[in-house]
C-alpha cells in the first residue's frame, strides 16, 4: 500500500510508523499560491519561483521538480497497484492537497483509502489542526485503525470542492466558518493577525515574529507564507527594516513596527 502526505514531516513520520509500506507525497503548498487548472502547473511555478524563492533561494525549483514527481510517482503508483492510502486532516495545506490529489485520481482505476486524524487518541485531546508530523510512529501506526474507503459519492465531492477553489484561484485558502470550509481569501487576509504578533515598541528579528505568528494563529500558517507577508508589510511601510548585515539570512534582518516610530 502507498501512503500519500502532504509535507516533509508527515513524510519523514510515516516513514518510521511504516517500514515496509512506500510513502509518496502529493503537492503539499496548494492552500498558497495560484491553481487554476488549465495554467496550474506554470502557476504553481510561478509561486515557487517568486515566492518561496524569497526563503530557499535557488533551491525553490529544485524543491519544485522534486514536488512534480513525487505527485507523477503517487499518480502512476495508483494506476499500477489499484489502491493509496491517504492520511487526512484538516489543516488547509492538506485539504487542499488531497482535493488536488482525489481530482486527479478521478480518470485512475483505483481504491482510495483515508487515515483521517482524530480528535482524540487514547488519553490525549488533539487540536482540530494538528499535523500528522506532529504525531509519534506509534500514534501514526494506531491511527492505521481508523482506515476506511472513499465511495464514489465522496471522491466526486472532494473533487468537486478542488474545481470550486481552482475556478476562484485565490492567493490564499483558509478554514471560515463553523464547518471550518476552505474558503478562497485575498493575499494580505491574514496580515492583521501577523501584525498583532510584533511587538508595538523596539525591534525584533523577522524570524522571532514568524515563530510568534505561526504559534498563534489558527489558520496553520508556514513559515514562508508569513515570510512573503512580513516582506510585503515591509515593502508597504508597516514595518521598517532598522538593521542590515549581508553575512546573514535575510529573515535574520532587524525590523520595527513604523507605527511605533
Amino acid at each position: 500500500m502507498l501512503n500519500v502526505c502532504f509535507s516533509d514531516s508527515e513524510q519523514g513520520m510515516l516513514l518510521e510508523a511504516f517500514p515496509h509500506e512506500a510513502v509518496g507525497r502529493g503537492f503539499g503548498n496548494l492552500a498558497y499560491g495560484g491553481i487554476e487548472g488549465r495554467r496550474f502547473l506554470k502557476e504553481r511555478r510561478r509561486w515557487m519561483r517568486e515566492v518561496y524563492a524569497r526563503w530557499f533561494g535557488k533551491d525553490a525549483l529544485k524543491q519544485w521538480r522534486s514536488e512534480c514527481a513525487g505527485f507523477r510517482a503517487v499518480i502512476e503508483t495508483a494506476r499500477r497497484e489499484g489502491e493509496v492510502r491517504l492520511w487526512y486532516g484538516s489543516t488547509p495545506f492538506v485539504k487542499c492537497g488531497a482535493y488536488h490529489l482525489i481530482a486527479a485520481l478521478q480518470e485512475v482505476d483505483c481504491r482510495i483509502y483515508v487515515v483521517e486524524m482524530p480528535q482524540e487518541l487514547g488519553t490525549r485531546e488533539l487540536t482540530w489542526d494538528k499535523s500528522w508530523g506532529e504525531l509519534a510512529p506509534s500514534e501514526l501506526a494506531a491511527c492505521l485503525s481508523l482506515q476506511r474507503e472513499l465511495d464514489r459519492r465522496e471522491r466526486a465531492a472532494f473533487t468537486e470542492e478542488w474545481r470550486r477553489l481552482a475556478e476562484e484561484n485565490a492567493a490564499l485558502r483558509v478554514n471560515l466558518g463553523p464547518e471550518k470550509r476552505l474558503t478562497s481569501v485575498p493575499a494580505d487576509y491574514l496580515d492583521g493577525e501577523i501584525l498583532k504578533k510584533a511587538p508595538t515598541e523596539g525591534e525584533f528579528r523577522i524570524v522571532t515574529l514568524i515563530g510568534e505568528a505561526i504559534g498563534g494563529c489558527p489558520h496553520h500558517m508556514h513559515a514562508v507564507f508569513v515570510y512573503y507577508r512580513i516582506e510585503e508589510m515591509i515593502a508597504k511601510g508597516i514595518f521598517k527594516v532598522v538593521g542590515k548585515n549581508k553575512s546573514e539570512p535575510l529573515w535574520m534582518r532587524w525590523i520595527r513596527r513604523v507605527d511605533a516610530d
